[in-house]
């Protein structure tokens, strides 16, 4: 059974947040590498730096789609999908991720949304 959009708190404005900040936070860590390389040429890419950027990219980049859907409803209908199915295939980095910008208590959330994506 779908649950309906009233059920538990709006997962729309957790997706807009998630991918908002993912943005940001990849930029921010591309402007590092750039001034890296512009000092320091043969500077290798931090593995570390590009592991995080990798991680980011891979919990946004089906997120983003879900926000232009104009029917209020069926906007939260397709965040709740996509949240959840993210949380369940994304990797023990990305989740980690996902608690650090929306909060450790969305965990047991998206762990009861799993439903959503059987």
């Amino acid at each position: 059974m779908e649950p309906r959009p009233e059920d538990g708190p709006p997962m729309a404005p957790a997706v807009a947040h998630l991918v908002t900040r993912g943005f940001i936070e990849i930029r921010s860590l591309t402007t590092d590498l750039s001034r890296r390389a512009e000092n320091d040429v043969a500077a290798p890419a931090d593995p570390g730096v590009v592991a995080r950027i990798r991680t980011i990219a891979e919990v946004c980049h089906s997120l983003s789609s879900v926000l232009a859907e104009e029917d209020a409803t069926e906007r939260e209908r397709k965040a709740r999908w996509a949240l959840a199915y993210r949380w369940a295939a994304s990797s023990a980095e990305s989740r980690e991720w996902i608690m650090a910008v929306l909060g450790a208590d969305i965990a047991e959330l998206l762990d009861r949304e799993r439903h959503v994506i059987d």
